[in-house]
């Protein structure tokens, strides 16, 4: 039985490698790091709580190996730039059904 690793090579200032070795490591199944950009707009009745932003989500998903369903964890660093400028973080842990 192969074991699959969770690991990551982030460059340093001195052009080095940072490794970050083997943090978790499963039996079974794939647990794959992941992160983008994307858009957020919040709408409401009352037009002081909308909101137009951008929000970058890191996390890590545990995918099982035979059934359609993961597992995941990310924290979101999120800048609303309209009506206000605001910073702020989110964070969820859910599981996802693929069909």
């Amino acid at each position: 039985m192969s074991r699959r690793r969770f690991e990551r090579v982030l460059p340093s200032e001195d052009k080095k490698k940072i490794r970050l070795g083997s943090l978790i490591q499963v039996d079974k199944g794939r647990l794959p790091f992941y992160y983008g950009i994307g858009g957020r707009m919040k709408f409401s009745e009352n037009n002081n709580d909308n909101f137009i932003g951008v929000r970058v989500p890191f996390g890590l998903a545990y995918i099982f190996e035979t059934a359609p369903v993961d597992i995941f964890f990310e924290l979101v660093p999120v800048l609303d730039l309209a009506p206000d400028t605001d910073f702020d973080f989110n964070a969820a842990l859910g599981v996802r059904y693929f069909f």
